[in-house]
């Protein structure tokens, strides 16, 4: 069994190893607002060079978001200061970076309201031109997300509609911090059920629906726990969560050895097979309330 264990937690620490070796790199891990970073491939390049920590701990470091798959470090309200700073307003205002929001995934930028000023260049126009979304704005219980000139670009996405039709949802919309979540339509069906609704209601859980790749875990009922607390993401940081890694370092690393994880996960499955059996062929003792009931049933048997 410690062999298994140890070949499982090799297994672990191979497929994340580039991220861990670096040691100027665990301050990155122990961070809770970091977690979201963690979650998408694209950001994976960024992790593995040591001269790279330095652009995480600086809010000059802008060229960092002029590439389109850093795009999923806007969406985290934890990075909100960097759009609040006048300074990064040049981004916006060149051309070359529009296709950034064309994209309905980033309409979350446009929902704070100190983004405003990047409404006012004229290169960005033509994301207003949309207003055939009316049917959104027939439903009374919606007129307060309205009132936010911020959020009209939310209901201009079609794909969005069903969501809005939900009174159950409602609620939901009420938090400006949940916002995004509705807008990627792979989450849709996670609002569809009732009993998730409480890790919605937690804006620490955000982060974590962001990633279209994580829709998966919250499929399973009994995940949903480990999303629940927000000390879990020590669980990041345990390198005996070799469960944990089994499904976030495939993803990380496409490139890794799947083969490996293959063997020592079907070798764990035969070892804890053995061992269940050897623990049910065991004899035990039966104690007194297990003797009265095997007479019994001989009792009843025999008649």
């Amino acid at each position: 069994m410690l062999i298994t264990e140890c070949l499982l937690i090799s297994a672990g620490i191979f497929l994340n190893l580039k991220l861990f070796e670096c040691e100027s790199n665990v301050e990155l891990f122990e961070c809770e607002s970091n977690v979201e970073l963690f979650e998408c491939e694209s950001n994976v390049e960024l992790f593995e060079c040591e001269s790279n920590v330095e652009l995480f701990e600086c809010e000059s470091n802008v060229e960092l978001f002029e590439c389109e798959s850093n795009v999923e470090l806007f969406e985290c309200e934890s990075n909100v200061e960097l759009f609040e700073c006048e300074s990064n307003v040049e981004l916006f205002e060149c051309e070359s970076n529009v296709e950034l929001f064309e994209c309905e995934s980033n309409v979350e930028l446009f929902e704070c309201e100190s983004n405003v000023e990047l409404f006012e260049c004229e290169s960005n126009v033509e994301l207003f031109e949309c207003e055939s979304n009316v049917e959104l704005f027939e439903c009374e219980s919606n007129v307060e997300l309205f009132e936010c000139e911020s959020n009209v670009e939310l209901f201009e996405c079609e794909s969005n509609v069903e969501l809005f039709e939900c009174e159950s949802n409602v609620e939901l919309f009420e938090c400006e911090s949940n916002v995004e979540l509705f807008e990627c339509e792979s989450n849709v069906e996670l609002f569809e059920c009732e009993s998730n609704v409480e890790l919605f209601e937690c804006e620490s859980n955000v982060e974590l629906f962001e990633c279209e790749s994580n829709v998966e875990l919250f499929e399973c009922e009994s995940n949903v726990e480990l999303f629940e607390c927000e000390s879990n993401v020590e669980l990041f940081e345990c390198e005996s969560n070799v469960e944990l890694f089994e499904y976030f370092a495939p993803n990380m690393h496409p490139a890794f050895d799947r083969a490996l994880l293959r063997e020592a996960v079907k070798e764990a499955e035969r070892l804890r097979t053995l061992m269940t059996d050897a623990e049910v062929q065991r004899p035990a003792a039966p104690d007194q309330n297990q003797r009265n009931d095997g007479a019994e049933n001989n009792n009843t048997a025999q008649h």
